[in-house]
């Protein structure tokens, strides 16, 4: 009876231990010392250096102020692809579920006056 409760509780702490730390391996943020165009074009330009497509460049300000908000901050998602590397990755039918992810999102905002 001890070991299934041990067990249940371990089970409970790695559950909320990769809860709370799953964000922080997925996504990656890095504070730049460039203005917010510069950082933006910069991205793309190093994308394309290395080989990726810049498929699309989103303005989420506008969008975001277009559909009613205020006050929002500079925002940018730029789409980047790179069909030799994706096609690496999906090729195989078990990992087809990686799709959604696809094509790779970077974003550029502001926060607190800070890229």
């Amino acid at each position: 009876m001890q070991f299934l409760l041990g067990f249940i509780i371990g089970a409970i702490v790695l559950g909320l231990v990769i809860w709370k730390m799953m964000p922080k391996l997925m996504c990656i943020t890095k504070e730049s010392r460039l203005d917010f165009e510069s950082t933006v074009q910069r991205a793309q330009d190093e994308a394309i250096a290395l080989g990726w497509k810049v498929s699309h460049v989103y303005n989420m300000k506008q969008s975001f102020e277009k559909a009613g908000n205020k006050n929002v901050q500079k925002m940018m998602v730029v789409s980047l692809g790179n069909a030799k590397q994706a096609y690496s990755i999906v090729k195989n039918d078990k990992d087809k579920n990686i799709l959604g992810f696809m094509p790779y999102c970077l974003g550029v905002y502001e926060d607190k006056g800070h890229l």
